[in-house]
């Protein structure tokens, strides 16, 4: 008859086994490639802190603002650049904010092989702003943003 040590410490053991076990096979199914919204959040997050090196790996620039950046006969990136500088500063105003408040909305990202969709949808009906749809893409094994659209209300 074993004693109550003893057994206590198999099932300790057979716990901790089946534990390993599961954590092993989690590890299997993980994926080395971010999410979409993990995209979008390491953009938003390397553009506010204007680490423009980071910033790049999750978006096609000229995609985004090559159409605005010729009307000024600049270089996209350099549009880019301003635009995200100029943001960061208006940002530091009491008045105005850069942070993204994630839960303000109600987040659904959708993948359909190499594309995605992220869409942050406005939790408060009476927001002018009511949804930011972000369209990316699957550039060696990274989601590349390619197109933001915004859905707005009109104000009467």
């Amino acid at each position: 008859m074993e004693n109550k040590p003893d057994r206590i410490d198999m099932m300790y053991r057979f716990a901790s086994l089946m534990f390993l076990m599961l954590l092993m096979s989690c590890g299997k199914n993980a994926s080395s490639v971010n999410s979409p919204l993990v995209s979008i959040i390491k953009l938003q997050s390397s553009e506010v802190l204007e680490e423009f090196d980071e910033a790049k790996k999750y978006q096609d620039i000229n995609k985004l603002y090559g159409k605005y950046a010729e009307e000024l006969s600049v270089s996209p990136e350099k549009y880019w650049m301003d635009y995200v500088t100029s943001k960061n500063k208006l940002g530091r105003d009491k008045k105005f904010t850069n942070q993204v408040k994630y839960f303000d909305y109600n987040i659904e990202e959708f993948i359909n092989g190499d594309e995605s969709r992220v869409i942050f949808n406005s939790r408060d009906k009476s927001d002018r702003m009511q949804a930011i749809i972000y369209d990316l893409k699957l550039v060696n094994s990274n989601w590349v943003l390619q197109k933001i659209e915004y859905k707005i209300t009109d104000r009467k």
